[in-house]
């Protein structure tokens, strides 16, 4: 079990990095843990000196920005996958935050996650039910 941190303590770490949301912030510090965890099992990722990342899939929001989740048009579940990659192999911890703010910005930025739902739908529309699974 690993102690808490309160929502006050990321903003305030959060106001040190211009630009950066909670969410890079809450990233930077699951990356600062999975580091932790394999420096403790000394797993080649982190043993080696290698560039290698561990990966990590979430869901991406596919609403509009002032789209209202409870109006009836939009209501029900409007998502899509999205891959992060934590760099656990960074060189500091100051410039964790600005490494993990890059890469969700140019996540942001990226058709991907509507390509993904485009397939998605077009599967769930082409393959029987069984085969979903």
């Amino acid at each position: 079990m690993s102690e808490s941190v309160s929502l006050a303590r990321v903003k305030e770490v959060q106001a040190k990095y211009e630009g950066a949301t909670i969410n890079d912030v809450l990233l930077a510090m699951a990356t600062m843990t999975l580091r932790a965890y394999y420096e403790e099992q000394q797993d080649s990722i982190v043993t080696c000196n290698t560039k290698k990342t561990v990966a990590g899939s979430f869901l991406v929001n596919m609403r509009g920005a002032k789209e209202d989740a409870l109006a009836d048009e939009s209501f029900g579940n409007r998502f899509s996958t999205g891959n992060f990659h934590f760099p656990i192999n960074y060189d500091k911890c100051e410039d964790l935050v600005y490494c993990v703010k890059k890469q969700v910005d140019q996540i942001k930025a990226s058709p991907e996650s509507y390509i993904r739902k485009g397939k998605t739908e077009f599967a769930s529309k082409v393959f029987p039910p069984a085969m979903r699974l």
